[in-house]
């Protein structure tokens, strides 16, 4: 039996890539932005990046319709349930509880109501969503199999607004007709989900990860689940789409080409401050600079000193940020072109996104009463799945919601 560590490198992984990128991978509860790949996982991350854009606007260009383009669904908790592959008994666990399978926390996981008021007791919110799940998504679920997904309802948060009928899982309102067969759906069941992944024994031993094959649930007025599957045939992806993409890619893979392994090394030292400092500049819809960037170390550094005592552990928090941000100077040139290969990157992906978001969409979304779209969208490129989302528009909200 591998290693869940292992497991998880071979799923998001495989060998082929750099195998810097599998030693990076600890959780499979994250999904990477694609255009974060580059900082993320160097050199590796850069031409997946590049290689799973061209890949997804073939597959939109095609019109395919498969599980490897799926929308992403904005879900609350984040639960796995399924069968157990040695005693076939159902049970519901929490984000990673796929990872007790087999190992020494497998009491985490709850097959009753009694193991849900123990492993959730201090936890209320979550304890009658959890046995919301344990009495219902096994009607949905095949007999084998485990299965990971996003709570969207229980029967306490749904809300009817006279013909419609919505739920608010995290920062999308989602509503439907009542008249509609969404509507009645979600007017009838006691539990609401999104599954999005499946985990299979795999044949060379451990577990498989593949998208969630909808058409393998079954259907049950109790338990709704909402299809995260994705008919790119019904997307309008025009000509001068295809030129805006081109053309950023084209900017984006001359940058890669010419900086080479020397951009990536010279990003690595600082890669999770360039990371936070990104996501920063999502919030305060500002463009990332070097500048800006060096600013952020020598913050975080300062941050951190105000939180020690002694004056040696304040100098030492100090002195460390200000070698990174000196570093940061030291290769401007190659933080410079790599923040442009990001931003070619990311308006390439948002391209993609915009062609995708005029597609029919099965339910009604807003945001603080203003039409929304989807969250966004997973693509798998060589069993690796990463994020499109068009991040000022759908990450500079959810952000915004935390602060609320």
């Amino acid at each position: 039996m591998k290693s869940f560590k292992t497991f998880l490198s071979d799923i998001l992984f495989p060998a082929q890539l750099n195998e810097s990128m599998a030693e990076n991978t600890q959780h499979i509860t994250h999904l990477s932005h694609v255009e974060d790949l580059g900082h993320e996982y160097g050199h590796a991350g850069g031409e997946h990046a590049i290689s799973a854009l061209h890949d997804a606007a073939s597959h939109i260009e095609h019109g395919a319709h498969n599980s490897n383009l799926t929308t992403k669904i904005d879900g609350g908790v984040s639960i796995v349930a399924g069968h157990h592959p040695h005693s076939g008994k159902f049970f519901v666990g929490y984000k990673g509880a796929i990872k007790h399978i087999g190992g020494e926390k497998e009491t985490k996981l709850s097959y009753s109501h009694a193991d849900i008021d123990k492993h959730f007791g201090d936890k209320p919110y979550l304890k009658d969503k959890m046995k919301s799940v344990l009495d219902h998504a096994h009607k949905i679920l095949p007999k084998h199999g485990i299965y990971q997904g996003d709570m969207l309802f229980d029967k306490h948060s749904k809300h009817d607004e006279g013909n419609k009928v919505s739920f608010t899982p995290n920062t999308i309102k989602y509503a439907a007709n009542k008249n509609t067969q969404e509507g009645k759906k979600i007017e009838k069941a006691q539990l609401g989900i999104s599954f999005h992944t499946a985990y299979h024994p795999h044949p060379s031993g451990g577990i498989h990860s593949a998208p969630v094959k909808h058409e393998e649930l079954k259907h049950h007025e109790d338990a709704y689940n909402l299809s995260t599957a994705n008919d790119t045939s019904k997307a309008n992806y025009h000509e001068q789409d295809k030129h805006n993409f081109k053309e950023h890619m084209a900017k984006a893979e001359k940058i890669h080409k010419q900086g080479g392994h020397e951009m990536y090394h010279a990003v690595e030292p600082v890669k999770d401050h360039l990371g936070t400092y990104i996501n920063k500049t999502v919030r305060e819809d500002t463009k990332p600079t070097v500048e800006g960037l060096q600013h952020h170390i020598i913050n975080h550094g300062q941050n951190l000193a105000a939180k020690v005592k002694t004056e040696k552990a304040k100098e030492v928090k100090i002195n460390t940020h200000h070698a990174l941000a000196s570093h940061v100077w030291n290769n401007s040139q190659h933080f410079d072109n790599y923040l442009n290969m990001h931003h070619h990157l990311q308006q390439a992906k948002n391209t993609l996104v915009h062609v995708l978001d005029k597609a029919d969409h099965p339910l009604e979304h807003t945001i603080k009463g203003e039409k929304s779209h989807p969250e966004g969208y997973v693509f798998s490129h060589k069993s690796i799945p990463v994020k499109l989302v068009d991040r000022k528009e759908f990450s500079k909200k959810n952000f915004e919601k935390s602060r609320d």
